[in-house]
């Protein structure tokens, strides 16, 4: 019994790692996407696998087994790599793509392992817990694969601060010939599962940063070494032998890399943390409803357009309207 219950602690810590992974990686992808109606999208993805990793915590503790490590030096580059990435990107859509890209990597992995897990013995309540789980994992992956329109189908979805500008917004995708049964509509109210965690953004884009910088300083150093010793009269330099002196702009390179590149982080990580904190802080006290909307990937572009024309209007006095040119032209039902 002993022996049956340490191969499943083993197997739900893994579970456990792979949920807390998944928690902090939603975390970042939503930070970096200015989009406030996905942002919470992908909060709500974020405490989901939260309280995941809290059950799953709950079965190993009665189970009389401790949790693993939460953190993991790869995951810690991947997210940093994901503010830095997203921050030198051009274009809202671009960043979308890319962390949306990189979210996927991690849905995948969530897939892999859960089916795993679920492949081996387990006592039947666990057993339960893990199936609701798969299931809820593989849902959100294909919620995923729909923002990033890798089905033929994309969703859209924007946050509106008012229940007039929701009206026009769905007026406006009606007039241009989307069906109206493939719009969602939900108040922000009633989204309470928002992940609030702790914010790590600014030393994981450091340490991402520092690593990355240090690689590519490390290949600039030793191609700057090599040719140095090809110039007539550097060996020996100062007295250093030419191996020696390889080494040393070797060694200068990965330093001065990592720094310069930890520095870059740093102002990264600290730029995507405020604006996140500004921008979701904005969408709940301001934020009414959230317009989902299901439609093909070749009218995208026609739907976005309109929906982020009304998102983006500015918020109006009492008594005053603004009436937007929508730009989009119906579609004739004679052809």
């Amino acid at each position: 019994m002993a022996s049956s219950n340490t191969a499943v602690i083993k197997e739900l810590n893994r579970l456990y790692r792979i949920c807390i992974a998944g928690e902090k990686g939603f975390a970042v992808v939503a930070a970096n996407i200015g989009n406030r109606g996905l942002k919470i999208t992908l909060k709500t993805f974020a405490q989901q696998r939260a309280q995941f990793a809290a059950e799953l915590k709950n079965i190993i503790q009665k189970l009389g087994g401790s949790v693993a490590g939460e953190e993991s030096i790869p995951g810690i580059i991947h997210r940093g790599r994901i503010n830095i990435l997203a921050t030198l990107t051009i274009g809202m859509q671009n960043v979308e793509n890319i962390a949306l890209g990189e979210a996927i990597i991690g849905e995948k992995a969530a897939i892999n392992a859960y089916r795993k897990a679920l492949a081996k013995p387990m006592p039947v309540e666990i057993r339960t817990t893990l199936e609701r789980h798969f299931e809820k994992v593989q849902e959100t992956h294909d919620q995923v694969d729909l923002l990033r329109g890798k089905t033929g189908q994309r969703l859209v979805v924007l946050l509106f601060d008012s229940e007039s500008d929701t009206a026009i917004a769905l007026q406006g995708l009606v007039d241009a010939g989307f069906p109206a049964d493939r719009v969602e509509t939900m108040d922000v109210s009633e989204v309470t599962d928002i992940h609030i965690g702790k914010d790590r953004r600014v030393s994981e884009s450091v340490i991402s940063g520092a690593v990355g910088g240090a690689i590519w300083g490390s290949v600039i150093g030793a191609v700057a070494g090599l040719s140095a010793l090809t110039i007539p009269g550097m060996e020996p330099f100062m007295g250093i032998s030419a191996q020696n002196t390889w080494a040393l702009v070797s060694l200068s390179g990965t330093v001065i890399g990592a720094l310069v590149a930890a520095f870059l982080g740093l102002v990264i990580g600290l730029g995507v943390s405020e604006e996140d904190a500004i921008v979701y802080k904005d969408s709940l006290k301001y934020g009414v409803k959230l317009v989902r909307l299901y439609t093909e990937n070749g009218r995208f572009a026609d739907a976005h357009h309109i929906l982020r024309q009304i998102a983006a209007l500015p918020r109006l006095e009492p008594n005053e309207t603004i009436t937007p040119n929508l730009g989009i032209p119906p579609v004739s039902n004679g052809s």
